[in-house]
């Protein structure tokens, strides 16, 4: 049965829709650019339930989630910090895929007292490390030729593997569409983005996760912030996309389960 998203009022103008699946030690599970929560595949997060209690989220101006601008990082790093403490947690997992992880490094820099262990997946500590082809790719033709964008997203590995992983993701990223006008403001804000000579202050436990077919943000990027960031752990899939919780899910669930298992604070 699918869950149905309940809403929290972190304060007077922002609320934010977020939906919890399973049970165990928090797991706070932030998405990328121009997607709400439903982006992550049914699949991924009943791999993830078995381990963890999920909670998925919407960015502020994304699908149930409402908040005023500007819609920067350090904004949404703060709206999913009161998110937990509007769960009465203490602290969460926190895994951030793309967009997501740097909100997530924002996490671990500056609100370190939250985050229990740090998972950053297909990301960058500055947005001037993105590769151009995210604007390419993801601004102009998710509008106009989103069936490139689609296939810039995973591999092709992936897409050959299923004939029916194509207009599957295709659905989901109609369906998850932030609109164009959050879409821009979201690229602002990566544009803006530059943790890089400030990363090396995390102290939570990080697992960095990346496919080296990653065609928005170089896999190379992975091994920056896993040089800069003390004790960190790197993970990369051979031939796997953007999107490796999509391509890989059990095995990116079990990576993280495994890692938390592991790396006790």
């Amino acid at each position: 049965m699918e869950k149905r998203p309940k809403q929290a009022q972190l304060s007077s103008d922002v609320t934010i829709s977020y939906t919890e699946h399973g049970s165990g030690t928090p797991l706070l599970c932030i998405t990328g650019i121009n997607a709400t929560q439903t982006m992550w595949s049914a699949r991924f997060i009943a791999a993830l339930a078995e381990h963890f209690r999920v909670i998925t989220y919407d960015h502020r101006g994304v699908g149930g989630s409402v908040g005023p601008r500007p819609h920067s990082i350090t904004a949404f790093a703060d709206d999913a910090r009161l998110l937990i403490h509007y769960l009465g947690l203490k602290q969460a997992h926190v895994f951030g895929v793309s967009m997501g992880g740097m909100v997530a490094q924002h996490m671990a820099v500056y609100f370190q007292d939250f985050v229990d262990h740090l998972i950053l997946g297909a990301t960058a500590c500055a947005g001037h490390l993105v590769r151009p082809k995210l604007k390419v790719l993801l601004g102009a033709l998710f509008y106009l030729k989103p069936d490139l964008a689609a296939r810039a997203l995973v591999s092709d590995n992936y897409l050959k593997a299923d004939p029916s992983h194509l207009p599957r993701l295709l659905a989901t990223m109609k369906s998850s569409s932030a609109g164009t006008a959050v879409f821009l403001e979201q690229l602002v804000a990566i544009a803006s983005f530059n943790l890089r000579s400030e990363i090396g202050k995390i102290k939570a436990p990080t697992l960095i996760l990346s496919g080296t077919d990653d065609q928005i943000i170089s896999h190379q990027n992975s091994d920056l912030i896993a040089a800069a960031i003390s004790g960190a752990s790197l993970i990369k899939w051979d031939g796997v996309g953007h999107l490796f919780p999509r391509e890989r899910p059990e095995a990116t669930a079990q990576a993280l389960f495994d890692f938390v298992c592991n790396s006790r604070r």
